[in-house]
Order: C-alpha cells, then structure tokens, then sequence
C-alpha cells in the first residue's frame, strides 16, 4: 500500500478479514445504502488517513454466510465463541484506497476486477487458449491473435444477450448451439435456407437477427 501510494497510483484494494486495518467495532447504523444487481448494498466510510476504508454489506450474502457458519457450529466444526467473534464480519467486504470518492462509486470499481476474472476464465475455459502446442514465435501470436477476436466475438454476443434481458435464460453457448441449426444450402445459383425449428426463430426474433449476415454476399 506504502509503495502504491508513493509511486502516486490510486488503488482500489480489498482488505482480508482478519487484517489489521478493520476496526473491531462497526456501528451497527450505516452511512447509506444503494442497489447493486436489485440487492441492496449498505455502507460505511472512515478516513484512516492517509487512505481511507470502505466497508460495505451485502445482506444477501450476510443471510447466507451467517446459515453455513451456523450449520458448521451445529454439526461441531465452529464453535459459538468462533461464530460471536466473526458475525459482524458475515456479508462485508472491506476495501482500503487513497481515492475519496462516493462508496458506491469505489465498489463498482472493485467489482469490475470480476469481469476480468470471467474473461480470463473465457480465455482459458472455453476458448481454450492455455493450450497451444506451438513452436514457433509467428504461429504463436497468430494463436493468441485469433483467440483475442475470438472472445471479442464472444462479449459481442454476450452484450447482445444483455441488452435483450436474456442472459438469465441463455448463454453464449446456448445461443451459438441453438443458431447452429440454421442451415444454408449453397447451389451454383443460389442458396436455400432450411426450415428453421421454432426456439430457433423466438431466439432470432427475441435478438432481433439479420438472417442475411449469415448468407453469402456474392460478387456481381
């Protein structure tokens, strides 16, 4: 943190929960509250000059954190001395930095490194990108060139399945699986499409496809 801040980089740092740097006694009143994906999200914010700390529950998550810890106590892997020291911990997250800005505003920040998280996780998962048996430099970044269109690609889709409120139904894979069944017949003079199921054409209607991108565009 010393070094972040002498170098003057503003950081956005998530503390663990046994750190030093937590207060032992959180005023049970928050400073205020917001909403982050429908769940509320409450708040407090300290100066610890020079830095200051976030502290922030999620009460979905303190639901559910205090119900496994309290089902470990029953079947004797916690004990209640473990569960009266760590309950006002259940559901927080604290994060230290030197940026004074609006609670909300440092939380975004934060869950933003979990996009990055999810991307890698494409690189590696589903493209995967981790595995390339190359030997040579030129085909190497070749490699890595076309798996870095491939998930440009992919959040494209993504962001398309999004912006339609149908990423709680379907995945990016659903979606190229189920448009996978369109087929198009290529013959000298022209092309024919196939009949296309019925889930297929609700997708195509729900995402608002041009069937025309999927045909080839033939030079006079």
């Amino acid at each position: 943190i010393k070094a972040l801040r002498d170098a003057g980089i503003s950081f956005v740092m998530p503390l663990k929960r046994n750190s030093n740097l937590i207060p032992k006694n959180i005023p049970s009143s928050f400073k205020g509250l917001f909403l982050f994906n429908e769940r509320p999200i409450v708040y407090w914010k300290r100066n610890r000059k020079p830095n200051f700390l976030y502290i922030f529950e999620d009460k979905a998550l303190k639901k559910d954190e205090e119900t496994t810890f309290l089902k470990a106590v029953e079947n004797g892997t916690k004990t209640i001395e473990m569960y009266n020291q760590e309950k006002n911990k259940f559901g927080k997250l604290f994060i230290i930095s030197n940026v004074d800005e609006k609670p909300e505003v440092i939380y975004n920040l934060y869950k933003d490194r979990e996009q990055i998280e999810y991307a890698f996780n494409v690189f590696k998962n589903l493209l995967e990108a981790d595995k390339d048996h190359l030997q040579s430099t030129q085909k190497l970044e070749g490699y890595i060139f076309l798996n870095l269109l491939s998930l440009y690609i992919y959040y494209l889709v993504l962001n398309k399945i999004k912006e339609c409120e149908l990423n709680k139904k379907i995945s990016v894979n659903d979606l190229i699986l189920q448009l996978s069944k369109i087929k198009i017949y290529d013959f000298e003079q022209e092309e024919l499409l196939n009949e296309i199921p019925k889930q297929v054409r609700k997708i195509i209607k729900k995402i608002d496809l041009d069937l025309d991108l999927l045909r080839i565009k033939r030079r006079s």
